[in-house]
């Protein structure tokens, strides 16, 4: 069936889903919209129904390639008491990962330690001096966690030093392989295996897995915890073990939630026992991110491993004055970005952003914000003493990682995956490194369409989405990359009230009317900015998109619309 497409007034194009097969919809027995819901989440069959609803444990952590050499290393190392360096990464999916291993290996009885590298001064990754440094202090083993996979160079200086090293990371590998005893990354992604988008913290989330099954010992709840929320922060599909993974841990977050957590919620505002996804994207990962982007990622890595609320708490509240910082100097640098990306979007399928204004704790978040806004590829990278080090994100169809790797050349390294990838480089070579990538991103995305498109399940009034079939989509959870949040279309809803609300008036809250009934609903950050105006005087009526969600202020979680985009309903349409 040929899609039905609505073009909002502000640029916006809605695709609504057709609705699925009618073969299909008996097949499963089930309502119409909750066969359609799963059918564009790609299930094909009842089996397929089962097991997408089901919540079944994490999978069996030897089945990923290198598993038993590393758990056997590791815990040869445990048992011998020899001098253990978790090595990590400053963002939130590293730190996660960082503190899970350490968590585990401490409880072992490992002599263990963290090492997370800054990163302005050492940048992403393993370096010779910190691997010096470590041995001096008596190292005998490295596990990597998010990072290592291209440290061919490094690992070969472990080697001399005297340190073994294991590596877990999910990054595109290079071949061959570092000379590691172990190995430890995700099946290609192009395949169908479950464990392929695992992202740092679910690999060392497999790591301890393996260990505590190798020592026969039952599996912390804490662990699989932070495994959600490194999953959550790297933005991997929430597909195959992922979505186990972070179904299990938000489980297990709610329920019994460590020190760290429990500090983090305070001070972002946020009730443990109702932690979901968008909790952790918008309210916890941002805050343990803040560390690594203006200070040290000690901060999150100790908030992280903090043994009592009292420990935990004055570094949950260093993050949140962090983070508010952090928002200020997003604002001003995207702000700065935004002319410039404005006039390359006209002739460019690539937005190439660069200067001495820039961060490189900031540049992802800005190219994030202008990725948002054109709808291509963009890099933003902060330029000082003759060195670049940029931040890039991307959309779907441009991989980021093979596109880096093909300009390889012209870098003095470089790493990430398809979706976020960074660099660094000489300033003498932005110029090529900028013709080259846009020449890249015009030929795989030439004579695409490249409008903001939000993609609908269904038309659906909000009526129709309570009682069973809320608790259906509540299901279908937990939402993220690769598992959107179900969105509706609702036509000719009339605006009883709408006012700013939150920080600097950031959002906007709204009552509407449909159907005879009134519906509380919200509309979060940028996506309200320009919708003020004659489209939303009071009884004016609106089409919106939009999520059904639960205002959790109120005990019973009474049911919210969350907007997505909204327009001046038009007649006819």
């Amino acid at each position: 069936m040929t899609q039905q497409v609505f073009l909002t007034g502000g640029g916006k194009r809605w695709v609504v889903r057709p609705p699925a097969p009618p073969s299909f919809v008996h097949e499963l027995g089930m309502p119409a919209l909750w066969a359609s819901l799963l059918f564009n989440r790609g299930v094909r069959s009842p089996a397929e129904a089962r097991s997408f609803l089901a919540a079944p444990r994490p999978g069996d952590p030897f089945a990923l390639d290198g598993m038993d050499a590393a758990a056997s290393r590791v815990l040869r190392a445990v048992e011998g008491r020899e001098r253990i360096t978790v090595y990590g990464d400053f963002d939130a999916d590293g730190v996660t990962a960082s503190a899970l291993l350490f968590t585990a290996l401490s409880r072992m009885g490992g002599n263990v330690s963290a090492y997370l590298p800054n990163r302005v001064s050492e940048g992403h990754g393993l370096n010779v001096a910190a691997l010096r440094q470590l041995r001096a202090e008596g190292a005998s083993l490295v596990i990597t966690v998010d990072t290592g996979i291209t440290a061919s160079h490094e690992v070969e200086a472990a080697n001399a030093l005297g340190i073994d090293t294991v590596i877990t990371d999910h990054h595109l590998a290079l071949a061959p392989a570092p000379p590691a005893v172990a190995v430890v990354t995700p099946p290609d992604a192009a395949g169908a295996s479950p464990l392929r988008f695992l992202a740092g913290a679910g690999l060392a989330f497999k790591l301890a897995h393996a260990l505590y099954l190798a020592r026969g010992e039952p599996l912390p709840d804490d662990l699989v915890g932070l495994a959600a929320v490194g999953t959550v922060a790297d933005l991997t599909p929430l597909q195959g073990e992922n979505r186990v993974l972070v179904t299990a841990g938000l489980a297990a977050l709610q329920r019994t939630p460590s020190p760290g957590i429990l500090a983090l919620c305070e001070t972002a505002r946020q009730r443990p026992d109702r932690l979901d996804t968008e909790a952790l994207s918008f309210g916890l990962v941002p805050r343990l991110n803040a560390a690594g982007r203006l200070g040290s990622p000690e901060t999150s890595l100790r908030l992280l491993t903090a043994s009592s609320l009292e420990e935990a708490l004055p570094y949950a509240q260093t993050l949140e004055h962090l983070n508010r910082e952090r928002q200020v100097i997003t604002d001003e640098l995207s702000a700065d970005a935004l002319p410039v990306a404005q006039l390359q979007a006209k002739d460019s399928h690539l937005l190439f952003i660069a200067g001495a204004q820039f961060m490189p704790g900031i540049n992802g978040l800005v190219a994030s914000r202008m990725v948002d806004r054109f709808q291509r590829p963009a890099v933003v990278a902060a330029v000082a003493d003759g060195v670049a080090r940029a931040s890039a994100r991307s959309v779907p169809g441009f991989n980021l990682a093979e596109a880096l790797r093909s300009v390889s050349g012209h870098l003095v390294r470089h790493g990430g995956h398809a979706a976020a990838a960074g660099f660094v480089a000489r300033e003498a070579e932005l110029r090529r490194v900028s013709e080259m990538l846009a020449a890249l991103a015009g030929a795989v995305l030439g004579g695409r369409d490249l409008t903001p498109s939000l993609v609908v399940d269904a038309v659906a009034a909000p009526r129709t989405l309570l009682d069973d079939t809320l608790r259906f989509l509540e299901r279908l959870g937990p939402f993220g990359q690769g598992n959107p949040t179900p969105l509706f279309l609702a036509r000719a809803m009339h605006v009883v009230e709408a006012r700013r609300v939150g920080a600097e008036g950031r959002h906007l809250s709204l009552t509407l009317r449909g159907e005879g009934a009134v519906w509380d609903a919200v509309w979060f950050s940028s996506r309200g900015q320009d919708a003020v105006g004659s489209g939303l005087a009071t009884g004016a009526a609106v089409d919106i998109v939009y999520s059904m969600s639960r205002d959790t202020r109120f005990p019973e979680g009474r049911p919210r619309l969350v907007v997505e985009d909204l327009r001046a309903t038009q007649r006819g349409a």
